[in-house]
């Protein structure tokens, strides 16, 4: 409203930590507030930057890059092929700055791209539309993604830098992920079931599940006898709180959400035509505190050993928002390789997903880790149809009808939650996959103003549904 103001500006470049060499395990040792024994410091306060001291990038900074993207898409016409751009350039005619390349991306695949060189004259701060008819495949989740480049070189960076993206769904007749609906399978084989007072063992061709009645939960998956859970499976609703979590962190602590306890209190199954019906009512709660929600779970087994969950939950309104919601499984820990579609390639939250893009993603658990020197909740991949993760003789695919956030590491919440430095992180000797509902979004209330409504976890009711897939890697 004064064009004598301006603001808006990043806080700050670079975490302010002092590098004091090198670890025993190879990794850099940082030093912050209170690490060289002085009384009056800010903590981890003063690394709260865009990129690291040796001045990698922070995810933070690709997310500020996009944001601050020179074009912006206004509209799009789908049914005219008409796409209405905004040059965000303060001194440059688009035309002169830019070009874009496009993209027809059906289910992590490209269908379709092609480049536009010259666009219209769109001049500072205005508006301009161009035509691009584009063929969408009827079946599969689209997308139209618009890269936006340098034209040419400058003084500060090169032909062809990429400077940007947006990313518009499309319409078609089937708008499911072909993919993640091509992971079920059938089998004539039978599947059974006997049960004692603590245990349901399920047992078919090439598989041998037991479904602990004390919890709710799975204690061993069997695939050709060889183990796919080194822990029994957990039900999650914690996280390592984040920089931005300091103030929050203190209301999920007095709710004792770091130290919840699952309780079934009445299981029944049953044979039905899927398969086999294990159902089970629930509660989560922690010592001296009461419950904090009520659960309705059904399991079905099909004979092909593929697992369905369908949770149906209701939280005690008297709790404070939830950091997650989810399921945590304990893989070997040589299942590294990882195989997804959702946002990506780096890690995304529900208020943190401006440089992820949706597609098809390849990687390692290991390569998952983003290395806050504050070790801090990290990694997760939002708005996903399937994940996989694997090695050379077994897999595990999830998939759900309803979208999911995952993340996959080889460090547990609790150590990324006591330990106060990245370097003294110690592995698990697991493959943690943590496959959620949802999570809280991430904000800036470690100096700013609390989570916007539109990004907390606070839903009282909602029904959580995946389809576990074991199997041996084919």
């Amino acid at each position: 409203r004064n064009d004598m103001l301006c603001g808006g500006f990043v806080w700050e470049w670079c975490d302010h930590a002092i590098y004091k060499g090198t670890a025993e395990n190879g990794k850099p040792i940082y030093f912050y507030g209170g690490d060289h024994g002085e009384s009056q410091h800010d903590g981890n306060f003063c690394m709260d930057g865009l990129v690291y001291p040796d001045r990698t990038p922070h995810t933070g900074l690709m997310e500020y890059k996009n944001v601050h993207r020179p074009v912006r898409v206004v509209s799009y016409n789908q049914l005219i092929g008409y796409v209405t751009v905004k040059n965000e350039l303060g001194f440059t005619n688009l035309n002169d700055a830019v070009c874009i390349r496009w993209e027809v991306n059906c289910d992590g695949k490209s269908a379709s791209s092609g480049m536009i060189s010259e666009l219209p004259e769109i001049l500072p701060g205005e508006t301009g539309t161009f035509s691009l008819p584009i063929s969408v495949p009827k079946k599969g989740r689209c997308y139209l993604q618009l890269s936006y480049y340098s034209k040419k070189e400058s003084e500060f960076v090169p032909a062809y830098f990429p400077l940007g993206f947006d990313e518009l769904p499309l319409q078609n007749e089937d708008s499911r992920n072909q993919v993640a609906m091509s992971f079920g399978t059938n089998s004539s084989a039978a599947v059974t079931y006997t049960e004692d007072d603590t245990r349901v063992i399920v047992q078919g061709d090439g598989f041998g599940y037991t479904y602990n009645k004390l919890t709710g939960m799975w204690d061993e998956l069997l695939r050709q006898s060889k183990p796919l859970l080194m822990r029994p499976m957990e039900l999650n609703v914690w996280r390592a709180p984040t920089d931005n979590d300091r103030n929050i962190r203190l209301e999920w602590e007095r709710a004792h959400y770091q130290q919840t306890v699952l309780r079934a209190y009445q299981t029944t199954c049953e044979y039905i035509p899927e398969g086999i019906s294990i159902r089970s009512t629930m509660a989560l709660s922690a010592e001296t505190v009461q419950r904090m929600m009520n659960m309705t779970t059904t399991w079905t087994v099909t004979p092909s050993g593929e697992i369905t969950m369908k949770m149906d939950v209701e939280r005690n309104p008297e709790f404070p928002d939830l950091p997650r919601f989810g399921l945590r499984m304990f893989l070997p820990n040589e299942m590294e390789s990882l195989s997804y579609y959702g946002l990506g390639p780096i890690e995304s939250y529900p208020d943190k997903r401006r440089a992820a893009t949706h597609s098809h993603f390849e990687s390692t658990v290991t390569e998952q880790h983003e290395d806050y020197l504050r070790p801090q909740e990290n990694g997760s991949h939002g708005d996903c149809d399937y994940v996989i993760v694997y090695n050379d003789q077994a897999q595990l695919v999830v998939t759900s009808e309803n979208a999911f956030s995952f993340n996959a590491s080889h460090y547990t919440q609790e150590e990324l939650t006591a330990k106060a430095h990245s370097y003294e992180l110690e592995p698990s000797g697991y493959t943690v996959l943590c496959i959620d509902y949802a999570q809280n979004g991430i904000g800036s209330n470690s100096c700013g103003p609390v989570l916007k409504d539109e990004y907390r976890f606070k839903e009282q009711r909602f029904t959580f549904s995946v389809t576990l897939h074991p199997s041996e890697r084919k």
